[in-house]
C-alpha cells in the first residue's frame, strides 16, 4: 500500500492522494507558491515526486525526482 505526502518548505500532510491534493490546493490558495506531492511504499527509502500544485493548476510528473523519505516524513509530523 502506498503512502502519499503533500509538502512545501513550511509543512506537510500525509494521507491518500485525493486528500493530499485537496490540502495542496488549499495551501496554494493561502499563498504558498508550490506544493509537491510524493509517494512511497513502506519498504522504500526514498519518495518519488509525482505532482506539483501551483496557482495555475496541477502538473503530474512522470519519473519525478527522488527525495529521502525521512525528510518528507519529518515535514508531515504536524497535520492541520
Amino acid at each position: 500500500m502506498r503512502s502519499f505526502f503533500a509538502f512545501h518548505k513550511q509543512g506537510g500532510f500525509q494521507h491518500g492522494f485525493l486528500r493530499c491534493l485537496h490540502w495542496a490546493e488549499e495551501e496554494v490558495r493561502d499563498g504558498v507558491p508550490v506544493v509537491k506531492i510524493a509517494t512511497a511504499r513502506p519498504a522504500d527509502k526514498n519518495a518519488r515526486i509525482i505532482a506539483e500544485v501551483t496557482g495555475t493548476g496541477v502538473r503530474l510528473i512522470e519519473g519525478g525526482r527522488l527525495v529521502p523519505l525521512k525528510r518528507v516524513q519529518a515535514k508531515c509530523l504536524t497535520d492541520k
